[in-house]
């Protein structure tokens, strides 16, 4: 079994379009490609990322099917190309890999015609890929535990009193293939209560009142994400490694190129009760997380 990447323009034919009608197409045959084999297909300028593993299924198809000829945009069609294959997506990424990410982990040269790749760029694409599909899945549990919190807060709140001390990791479970460590809803409820719900990157923050409670409307992130709870002998699930934030501050975390500043801030602001959670991190390995 091969690994290879190849090149789609738009201009000929819309592959993105096509992928989300259809969980296979067929593509013209240009290399000695093999049943089992892996592809992954780079749109080409402009886009320039890489967007979908596929596996091929057949080859040797003499006639490509019809069903997607209205992706099919340029002069120099898909058709009459001599054999085709059919290729079976098993993956759409969530994030496409742009070019220079690709050509820093090292791809050589432009994506033009089939190539065959392995090493550096293939161990980099894959990681990637699992790196993606583990936050999708974490960013996913957070949502459904700030949807709880909204669900079950109520006006009458009473101050929380908090001793920061190590907790026992608890007990994994599974959701879509990935290892997640629950997260339990009191402790973020205690933690928007300790900031008064109010966001912690600045307290002036506007927000909204929560249609549920009344209350200002503030979402519960965890500074060291429980992703990589593994990494660490206590909980990462405590109040000191909880924070308040409005929702464009927490979108900002996950997803703003500016977010680091905020991110180291709020560390040192909590450095010393994570400590007396047990929870000891370096500067750069927090960095690393959000990358």
């Amino acid at each position: 079994m091969q690994t290879w990447v190849i090149s789609c323009s738009l201009k000929e034919y819309d592959v993105i379009g096509a992928f989300r009608e259809f969980d296979a197409i067929d593509w013209k045959q240009s290399a000695n490609f093999e049943v089992r084999d892996i592809i992954f297909i780079y749109v080409s300028h402009p886009i320039m990322k890489l967007f979908f593993k596929c596996v091929v299924e057949e080859i040797g198809l003499e006639t490509r099917s019809q069903k997607d000829r209205e992706f099919v945009s340029g002069i120099n069609s898909f058709e009459d190309k001599g054999r085709y294959m059919r290729l079976k997506r098993i993956t759409t990424f969530e994030e496409p890999i742009p070019f220079k990410l690709l050509s820093e982990n090292g791809l050589k040269g432009n994506v033009q015609g089939p190539r065959r790749i392995s090493g550096m760029l293939l161990e980099f694409i894959e990681s990637y890929l699992e790196k993606s599909r583990v936050n999708n899945v974490s960013i996913l549990e957070d949502n459904r535990l700030n949807e709880s919190i909204q669900k079950s807060l109520t006006r009458n709140i009473n101050p929380v009193k908090y001793v920061p001390k190590p907790k026992v990791k608890p007990q994994h479970n599974y959701v879509d293939g990935v290892k997640v460590y629950p997260r339990c809803r009191e402790v973020a409820i205690n933690a928007l209560i300790r900031a008064d719900f109010k966001c912690e990157c600045a307290v002036d923050h506007s927000t909204f009142k929560s249609k549920f409670n009344g209350l200002p409307y503030m979402e519960a992130h965890h500074l060291i994400p429980l992703a990589y709870q593994d990494e660490f002998d206590f909980s990462l699930d405590v109040e000191a490694n909880v924070v308040s934030l409005c929702s464009h501050c927490h979108n900002e975390f996950h997803y703003g190129q500016e977010a680091n500043s905020n991110l180291l801030r709020l560390l040192k602001m909590r450095q010393n009760e994570l400590m007396d959670c047990g929870i000891i991190i370096e500067v750069s390995l927090i960095l690393e997380f959000y990358k």
